[in-house]
């Protein structure tokens, strides 16, 4: 069984939350709040007989919880950069999300960016998010989850990273407490 952790990360209303939906139940749902804090999901896929697992963070893109969120990207396997295509403001922040995986995932994070909402009309395009993606050493997906375009490509990539990359060890963080000098503690 291989297991992989796969982190959303993008500004709110990028479309984190119904894409995960997409891919967990293979279902639009088309009224979502916000996502105030981290989701967790699980999605079991079995290829070739055998088992493997994709747990799935469902991150809060709003500003006011950006430095909860990047605690979630630590050991991420697979980092998702979620952009709307229909936000040039959401495009513009995905140099953001990518340096925030750089620096707090603590391990190689392979990073793809996702384009959502193509189904409608858009404000970024194809070759910009392409050149984005490419700039930056990441995947390009373009989908849509109220159509499912373009999700089962992302799925299947996905399934095969996760397949693709070492077992992750359990880690153990040793602390070093010393006591102050000042006797308190």
């Amino acid at each position: 069984m291989h297991k992989g952790k796969i982190v959303l990360a993008g500004s709110a209303g990028a479309g984190k939350t119904t894409l995960v939906h997409r891919i967990q139940d293979d279902e639009f749902v088309s009224e979502i709040p916000s996502t105030l804090n981290t989701s967790y999901y699980e999605k079991i896929i079995v290829k070739n007989q055998q088992e493997h697992s994709l747990y799935i963070w469902d991150t809060a893109g709003q500003e006011k919880f950006r430095s909860i969120t990047s605690i979630y990207f630590r050991n991420a396997q697979i980092g998702l950069l979620v952009f709307n295509v229909q936000s040039v403001e959401s495009f513009d922040e995905v140099g953001f999300w990518h340096s925030q995986f750089r620096l707090k995932s603590g391990c190689e994070t392979i990073l793809y960016l996702v384009a959502s909402k193509c189904d409608g009309a858009r404000s970024v395009s194809r070759e910009d998010g392409e050149r984005v993606a490419q700039e930056l050493g990441m995947k390009y997906f373009e989908t849509s989850s109220r159509t499912g375009q373009g999700v089962r490509e992302l799925l299947d990539d996905l399934l095969e990273t996760v397949i693709s990359l070492k077992p992750v060890e359990n880690q153990k963080v040793l602390i070093d407490q010393e006591k102050p000098e000042n006797g308190c503690c």
